[in-house]
């Protein structure tokens, strides 16, 4: 694949050890830009944890942004769904900011 195509790959558990996070760290050793996306939808700490990972194994450089994905609808139902996934987008960017 070419190097201009930019990777949006998601993980939405809670172990990050061995399993579909081993993508980003694929992608990494190519050297193909990425966007990582989370999500609050199966666990809350996801997203934190995807940025965690992230920031750990790959290059600054190669990372454009990330996607919180929370996958359920905007009805008022929904909203503290839609607020938790919000919190830890700003708990996720002070992480990514440390250092």
């Amino acid at each position: 694949m070419p190097r201009s195509v930019i990777h949006s790959n998601w993980y939405y558990g809670r172990i990050f050890e061995r399993g579909i996070p081993e993508v980003y760290l694929e992608l990494a050793r190519n050297h193909y830009h990425q966007i990582p996306a989370g999500s609050n939808y199966e666990c809350k700490e996801n997203f934190v944890m995807t940025v965690e990972y992230c920031k750990k194994h790959i290059a600054p450089e190669m990372l454009l942004g990330y996607l919180q994905a929370p996958w359920r609808s905007t009805l008022k139902c929904w909203r503290k769904k839609h607020i938790e996934a919000i919190n830890a987008v700003k708990k996720a960017i002070k992480i990514w900011q440390k250092d």
